[in-house]
Formats: structure tokens, sequence, C-alpha cells
């Protein structure tokens, strides 16, 4: 991090430099012209846009040592609190619960709180599902499963965190995908930003939230269950996670 930040320093220092050589360059150029030695006055504007380009160039490497920059710092290990970790744990099983009663024929292979260095996220739930034509009813199964980590907290807290944030992103996504591209909604609609598209992508959003909530306030001892499970593992693997699911009969 510290090697980072020096040669950042350096290089804007030459960023500097280089602009006020391009304005000196200028000058001696318009000296030149106005003395019509335009030989001289060429090969001074040429040499000041080499400069310029040049500092185009750093100016660009600058821009993505900052953006290095503010990520590792960002992203340096932070360790969670167990608050943090008991919001995560929610949310995972949640997902994990609503994705085995909507789908059972789906594997399990891992439930984990435990994030990525990067921050990228702060747990997932990873699934595989071997069928490669979807339904109508996989994808509006796959948009419930989005809405169980958001529900899973709300059941616990009465509110959800910004964490479900990418989850409704790809809820919306299906969603309209679903009316729009796959044809599955009342009509055939031939423009993405219809309004009718927003409509029954709403409908369908606001059912299927529904259908999470009742699914994890009917199970939700279960929910708790392997929130205290998650907290003290960290990670199930595909056969710790069948155990406990069969231990409730599901």
């Amino acid at each position: 991090m510290k090697d980072l930040l020096e040669i950042y320093k350096d290089v804007k220092e030459l960023n500097r430099k280089g602009i006020a050589v391009i304005l000196g360059i200028l000058l001696v150029f318009f000296f030149f012209l106005s003395n019509n030695d335009l030989k001289i006055g060429t090969y001074c504007m040429l040499t000041a846009m080499l400069i310029a380009y040049m500092c185009f160039v750093i100016k660009i490497i600058t821009e993505k040592l900052d953006m290095q920059i503010r990520r590792t710092h960002s992203c340096e290990k932070v360790e969670k609190t167990k608050k943090d970790l008991e919001i995560t744990a929610f949310h995972e099983a949640g997902h994990a619960i609503v994705a085995r009663i909507s789908n059972p024929k789906a594997t399990i292979q891992m439930v984990t709180i435990e994030g990525s260095k990067e921050g990228n996220y702060a747990g997932f739930v990873k699934r595989e599902f071997k069928r490669t034509i979807l339904q109508k009813t996989d994808r509006l199964s796959e948009i419930r499963i989005c809405f169980g980590g958001m529900v899973g907290e709300l059941i616990a807290y009465g509110q959800s965190s910004y964490g479900s944030r990418d989850d409704l992103r790809k809820a919306k996504n299906i969603a309209t995908d679903m009316i729009y591209l796959d044809g599955m909604g009342e009509q055939i609609i031939y423009a993405r930003e219809d309004n009718k598209v927003i409509e029954e992508a709403n409908i369908i959003l606001k059912n299927e939230k529904a259908n999470a909530i009742k699914i994890l306030q009917d199970n939700k001892e279960l929910l708790y269950s392997l929130k205290d499970l998650l907290l003290h593992k960290k990670t199930l693997n595909q056969t710790e996670t069948d155990t406990f699911f069969k231990k409730y009969g599901i």
C-alpha cells in the first residue's frame, strides 16, 4: 500500500511538471510565430503536442492508480462485528430456505457467511440446477429466492440492509426479461421500456416477495436454527446442508 502511494505521488508530480513544460513550449511557439519563424514555431508546437499526449497517458495512469488505492484502502480486511455476522447469517439462511422449498430438485452446494477479502460479497448460497430449459415456474422461483435474503432480515429485524441491492437488481432483471424477452407475460410486448413491461414486472416482484415472506414466516424456527448453525460453522457444504434440511423434513 505504501509503495503504491509513493508511485501515485511521483506520477502525479510528473504530470504537473509536464503541464508546466507544455505551457512553456507554447509561449516559445507564440514568440517565434509572432516573429514569423514558422520552422522553429512548428517544432515547438509538435513538441508540445507530444508532451501533451504523454501527460494525457500519465493522467490516465494516475486515475487508475487512484482507483486502485481507494479499492485497496476500502478492502483492507476488517473483522466483521457480531451484529454484521448475524445479519449475514439471517440473510443467507433466508436464501437457502426459500431455495430449498421453492426448488427441492436443485442442489445447494454451499452456504457461507464468510465474505471475500475484496469486499465483493458478505456471504452466498451456491446452488446447482441441472435443467437448462427454464419454464415460467422456474423463473418465478428464481425471483422468489432473490427475495429470500431480504425477507430473512425483515423477519428478524423488521428492516433489511443494503446487502439486498444485488438480489433486487437480479430479481428486477429476471422479471423484466420474462415479460419482454421470454414472452411469459399476459401479452407479447415489443419494447423493453413499455409501461406494460414495468407494470407486469412489478406485479411479479410483489407476488414473489409475498411468497418468500409466507415461506419464511411458516418456517421461522428453521430460519433461526439455520442462522445459529451458520454463526457456529460459518460455512456449510452440501452434505451438511442436506443433513440440516432433512432433519426438518425438507
